[in-house]
């Protein structure tokens, strides 16, 4: 945690679409009111964000139900914790 605040979380509750996801995200107050609900827009929001974790809960369930776009998010989420040191995803299977 960059500046040793407390996390915040954003939970991704065994998502089964992308919409779900992105209802997820929009939802979280640190995500401004703008936020396009695409994953080139998750990307620049945690790009932005700091001491945010995003839960993915269920992420077998997920999987199974979102195929590609579940790999998709995932690609997104990795890429965003390399950029930002304020973001952090837990993966609960």
């Amino acid at each position: 945690r960059p500046r040793g605040g407390a996390m915040t979380r954003i939970l991704l509750d065994v998502p089964r679409s992308l919409d779900d996801v992105h209802e997820a995200v929009a939802a979280h107050p640190a995500i401004p009111d703008h936020y396009g609900r695409n994953l080139d827009a998750l990307s620049d929001v945690l790009g932005d964000v700091q001491d945010v974790v995003v839960v993915w809960r269920g992420v077998r369930t997920s999987v199974a139900a979102m195929g590609a776009d579940a790999a998709r998010l995932g690609d997104v989420l990795r890429d965003a914790t390399v950029a930002n040191p304020g973001v952090m995803v837990a993966y609960v299977w």
